[in-house]
Protein backbone atom coordinates (compact mmCIF):
# COMPACT_ATOMS: atom_id res chain seq x y z
CA UNK A 1 0.00 0.00 0.00
CA UNK A 2 2.61 2.55 0.78
CA UNK A 3 4.75 1.37 -2.06
CA UNK A 4 1.64 2.04 -4.46
CA UNK A 5 0.98 5.36 -3.04
CA UNK A 6 5.19 6.25 -3.37
CA UNK A 7 5.04 5.19 -7.21
CA UNK A 8 1.96 7.61 -7.34
CA UNK A 9 3.56 10.40 -6.22
CA UNK A 10 7.14 10.00 -8.40
CA UNK A 11 4.69 9.51 -11.55
CA UNK A 12 2.55 12.91 -11.02
CA UNK A 13 5.73 14.78 -9.69
CA UNK A 14 7.54 13.68 -13.29
CA UNK A 15 4.34 14.45 -15.32
CA UNK A 16 4.62 18.04 -13.63
CA UNK A 17 7.87 18.18 -14.63
CA UNK A 18 7.77 17.80 -17.73
CA UNK A 19 5.11 20.10 -17.67
CA UNK A 20 6.99 22.63 -16.85
CA UNK A 21 10.13 21.74 -19.10
CA UNK A 22 8.14 21.74 -21.72
CA UNK A 23 6.70 25.21 -21.39
CA UNK A 24 10.20 26.70 -20.49
CA UNK A 25 12.14 25.22 -23.47
CA UNK A 26 9.42 26.68 -25.53
CA UNK A 27 8.68 30.08 -23.54
CA UNK A 28 9.12 31.90 -26.94
CA UNK A 29 6.70 29.82 -28.32
CA UNK A 30 4.00 30.10 -25.99
CA UNK A 31 4.41 34.17 -25.77
CA UNK A 32 4.16 34.93 -29.03
CA UNK A 33 0.81 32.82 -29.61
CA UNK A 34 -0.49 34.26 -26.22
CA UNK A 35 -0.67 30.98 -24.57
CA UNK A 36 0.52 31.91 -21.00
CA UNK A 37 -2.76 31.77 -19.96
CA UNK A 38 -3.55 28.25 -20.97
CA UNK A 39 -0.19 27.09 -19.89
CA UNK A 40 -1.03 28.19 -16.20
CA UNK A 41 -3.99 26.83 -16.16
CA UNK A 42 -1.96 23.55 -17.31
CA UNK A 43 0.23 23.47 -14.80
CA UNK A 44 -2.31 25.05 -12.06
CA UNK A 45 -3.88 21.50 -12.49
CA UNK A 46 -1.12 19.19 -12.41
CA UNK A 47 -0.36 21.13 -9.07
CA UNK A 48 -3.52 20.34 -7.59
CA UNK A 49 -2.90 16.85 -8.46
CA UNK A 50 0.24 16.25 -7.49
CA UNK A 51 -0.56 18.02 -3.68
CA UNK A 52 -3.63 15.35 -3.65
CA UNK A 53 -1.78 12.33 -4.27
CA UNK A 54 1.11 13.49 -1.94
CA UNK A 55 -0.85 14.53 0.81
CA UNK A 56 -2.77 10.81 0.04
CA UNK A 57 0.58 8.98 0.40
CA UNK A 58 1.82 11.30 3.10
CA UNK A 59 -0.80 10.08 5.14
CA UNK A 60 -0.85 6.52 3.84
CA UNK A 61 2.86 6.30 5.03
CA UNK A 62 1.97 8.10 8.18
CA UNK A 63 -0.74 5.45 8.79
CA UNK A 64 1.41 2.22 8.45
CA UNK A 65 4.40 3.74 10.50
CA UNK A 66 1.69 4.59 13.27
CA UNK A 67 0.50 1.51 13.14
CA UNK A 68 3.87 -0.46 13.34
CA UNK A 69 4.88 1.34 16.62
CA UNK A 70 1.61 0.76 18.38
CA UNK A 71 2.14 -2.96 17.18
CA UNK A 72 5.34 -2.91 18.90
CA UNK A 73 4.66 -0.88 22.12
CA UNK A 74 1.54 -3.12 22.45
CA UNK A 75 3.74 -6.33 22.37
CA UNK A 76 6.06 -4.69 24.98
CA UNK A 77 3.42 -3.53 27.16
CA UNK A 78 1.94 -7.08 27.22
CA UNK A 79 4.99 -8.78 27.76
CA UNK A 80 5.64 -6.77 30.89
CA UNK A 81 1.76 -6.97 32.25
CA UNK A 82 1.91 -10.86 31.58
CA UNK A 83 5.44 -10.75 33.22
CA UNK A 84 4.24 -8.82 36.52
CA UNK A 85 0.92 -11.54 36.83
CA UNK A 86 3.25 -14.49 36.34
CA UNK A 87 6.10 -12.95 39.29
CA UNK A 88 3.12 -11.77 41.27
CA UNK A 89 1.11 -15.05 41.41
CA UNK A 90 4.33 -17.18 41.95
CA UNK A 91 3.64 -19.19 38.58
CA UNK A 92 6.23 -21.79 38.17
CA UNK A 93 8.71 -21.53 34.53
CA UNK A 94 8.05 -24.78 33.17
CA UNK A 95 12.07 -24.77 31.90
CA UNK A 96 13.60 -24.09 35.03
CA UNK A 97 10.90 -25.40 37.42
CA UNK A 98 11.51 -22.22 39.67
CA UNK A 99 8.75 -19.61 39.55
CA UNK A 100 9.43 -16.55 37.33
CA UNK A 101 11.21 -13.70 38.25
CA UNK A 102 12.43 -10.63 37.01
CA UNK A 103 15.27 -11.78 34.59
CA UNK A 104 12.17 -14.29 32.57
CA UNK A 105 10.49 -11.32 31.98
CA UNK A 106 13.35 -9.32 30.40
CA UNK A 107 14.39 -12.40 28.39
CA UNK A 108 11.10 -12.38 26.84
CA UNK A 109 11.24 -8.23 26.37
CA UNK A 110 14.36 -8.84 24.54
CA UNK A 111 13.60 -10.94 22.48
CA UNK A 112 10.83 -9.42 21.37
CA UNK A 113 13.48 -6.68 21.01
CA UNK A 114 15.23 -8.63 18.78
CA UNK A 115 12.32 -9.65 16.95
CA UNK A 116 10.87 -6.51 16.36
CA UNK A 117 14.64 -5.49 14.61
CA UNK A 118 14.46 -8.21 12.14
CA UNK A 119 11.00 -7.39 11.35
CA UNK A 120 11.88 -3.52 10.23
CA UNK A 121 15.28 -4.35 8.51
CA UNK A 122 13.29 -6.63 6.77
CA UNK A 123 10.73 -4.02 5.35
CA UNK A 124 11.39 -2.53 2.01
CA UNK A 125 12.99 0.66 1.90
CA UNK A 126 11.25 3.50 -0.10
Amino acid sequence: MVQKTALQKVTVVKNLGGIAEETLTAIKVVASFGREERELDKFVKWSLTTLKVAKRSSSTFSFMVGLMKFCIFFFYTYALVIGTVFIQTQRINTKTGKPYDQKDVLEVVIALITGFIGLIAALPNI
